[in-house]
């Protein structure tokens, strides 16, 4: 068993393919997936994507307006998104407090696409 202190450390900033920023930091990585814990900005906005891989995010605080496929719907704290492989997907903050929440997929999703951000 590992135990760790994760949030000991900053997040980090990584962008993706996309230009997108986003602040987060990994919490646990397998040959078959990632879970990082993410923030977002109040009036922060995730564009429009779709990745070959299934998501799901668990809200801890703050809310989004979250477009999934053809669906929208507001996502707060205690609530979990599931967004199928193929699936175009965005989010907007949409009150004043951060966003923080955990995101798992897997591994594959964010190779070669996400990047630690240089300035």
């Amino acid at each position: 068993m590992t135990i760790a202190d994760y949030f000991s450390e900053g997040l980090e900033q990584w962008s993706s393919v996309h230009g997108t920023r986003r602040s987060i930091k990994v919490l646990y990585e397998t040959i078959d997936l990632i879970m990082f814990y993410q923030t977002m900005a109040p009036g922060e906005e995730l564009r429009p994507e779709q990745h070959d891989v299934e998501e799901i995010i668990y809200r801890i605080e703050g809310t989004t307006e979250h477009q999934v496929g053809s669906t929208t719907c507001r996502v707060t704290a205690g609530m979990r998104v599931y967004i199928p492989a193929f699936t175009t997907h965005s989010c907007k903050v949409v009150d004043d407090v951060p966003v923080k929440q955990i995101v798992v997929l897997s591994r594959n999703a964010i190779s070669g696409r996400f990047h630690l951000f240089e300035e």
